[in-house]
């Protein structure tokens, strides 16, 4: 006996649960189950100066996909800050950070590693990516996280990695990790260039349950 295909479309009058194999979430019950990946928003990147997001206590993990970021001026440094309850410019957070710089040259082929390392009580941001070209056919794209950004009593740990092509054409990777020196809730976040402006591309925020 031949066998049928079920039409399973046809079965189902809602969006299928993730925890089902589905990729729609609809439900507050299919909002916490563990390790559930929720897109929140997505910026759409056109000559703005900066990127900024909220946090809050509804996730303990965010995460930043940066895809076909773009600035205006040509070796400028990619960074990040992050604003604490109890401030409203940002000026108050310390980052303390590692960074790893890995490079090679496009016009010889030759590779080249270098380390970097930043460790201070008093920095207000962090670099996330040095010196990126901004020739129309050069972007960035990577991933950017934070941990428990809303805990009044750890400090947030945070990483990212962004590959992407340096001013004087280097294909670079960077990897940056850290954290920020507050038990103070940290209720948002920004994304910039240090001297000119996000051109195009995006930056989609994720939370995530855990």
């Amino acid at each position: 006996m031949a066998l049928s295909k079920i039409d399973v479309s046809n079965m189902l009058d809602e969006t299928l649960p993730v925890a089902n194999g589905g990729t729609g979430v609809t439900t507050a019950a299919a909002l916490a189950n563990t390790g559930n990946l929720v897109k929140i928003s997505t910026a759409t990147l056109s000559s703005d100066s900066l990127a900024e997001f909220d946090l809050d206590s509804t996730y303990d993990h965010y995460i930043f996909r940066f895809s076909k970021v773009h600035g205006s001026s040509d070796d400028d440094d990619f960074r990040f800050d992050a604003s604490l309850t109890s401030d409203t410019d940002y000026g108050s957070a310390t980052l303390t950070y590692v960074l790893n710089r890995d490079s090679a040259s496009e016009s010889s082929g030759s590779e080249v590693g270098a380390n970097a390392a930043s460790s201070t009580g008093t920095l207000g941001i962090a670099q996330l990516f040095k010196g990126a070209s901004a020739d129309s056919d050069h972007c960035l794209d990577g991933t950017f996280e934070i941990f428990n950004p809303a805990s009044t009593t750890f400090t947030k740990g945070f990483t990212s990695m962004i590959s992407g092509v340096q001013y004087a054409n280097n294909v670079r990777r960077e990897r940056v990790t850290g954290d920020i020196r507050s038990s103070t809730a940290v209720d948002k976040i920004k994304f910039f260039f240090q001297d000119g402006n996000l051109d195009s591309g995006t930056i989609t925020q994720y939370g995530v349950k855990t």
